[in-house]
């Protein structure tokens, strides 16, 4: 067994086993669907520890491995975590991390991080568990205000039935999708089995019974996203 020593009461002290598996940003755990996208700053979302000695981060968007070392009995390091240099993370206990990550965000409080878990026999997914608290479900669809008694399976996978010729979703979460739009709304990709796909904007009502969608205008060439909210394309009514 591993032992550190406390300076303060030069006393040993028990090292932390390291952290294995997924770790996924607490306010995707605790706030979903309610806080998406993240409305603060945050270095990332995930922190997949692949062995000892590192550690794959993403950030919904992008995702990096970075060289992991342990600096006392719960301290690890991050090696080039950012453009700053290196960033720690203390283990609270098995399932809490706690990143030190406020030069980055500049926030007050480091964030948690908790391990993820999944509901099927499944390795966790991230884009999985954002689609389950946020849209998955089964709803009517409806188009001009009316019923068209048509059922749609939304399933957590990013599949659909009963949106021909949609047969799969992703939901913008991070990056350049969150400026598709101008004002900016929450955006979805619709995708079908030929390779085709279509952005629309997105609102769920208050009391998650009703997603809205609507249409965008058509990109413009050599202008990042400012594309105008065109009139609802059709509705999702949860049965």
């Amino acid at each position: 067994m591993t032992m550190w020593w406390s300076c303060a009461e030069n006393t040993p002290e028990q090292a932390c086993a390291a952290p294995q598996g997924i770790y996924w940003h607490q306010r995707l755990i605790d706030d979903c669907p309610d806080i998406l996208p993240l409305d603060d700053p945050y270095y990332a979302l995930e922190l997949r520890f692949m062995d000892s000695t590192r550690a794959r981060v993403a950030n919904g968007f992008e995702s990096f491995n970075l060289q992991l070392t342990r600096l006392d009995a719960c301290t690890f390091n991050l090696a080039q975590a950012s453009q700053s240099g290196d960033m720690q993370f203390v283990v609270e206990n098995d399932s809490t991390l706690i990143l030190m990550d406020t030069a980055w965000t500049q926030l007050k409080t480091p964030t948690r991080f908790y391990k993820a878990k999944s509901k099927t026999t499944i390795s966790p997914n991230l884009a999985h568990h954002i689609n389950e608290c946020m849209i998955a479900g089964t709803y009517t669809l409806y188009r001009d205000q009316k019923s068209t008694g048509q059922r749609v399976d939304v399933l957590f996978n990013g599949q659909l039935n009963g949106m021909k010729p949609y047969f799969g979703y992703a939901l913008c979460i991070a990056g350049d999708c969150l400026e598709e739009a101008y004002p900016p709304e929450l955006i979805i990709t619709f995708s079908d089995n030929q390779g085709q796909s279509e952005q629309m904007a997105y609102r769920i009502a208050e009391d998650r019974t009703r997603i809205q969608f609507f249409t965008l205008s058509a990109p413009q060439k050599d202008v990042k996203g400012e594309r105008t909210v065109g009139p609802m394309a059709f509705e999702w009514v949860k049965e």
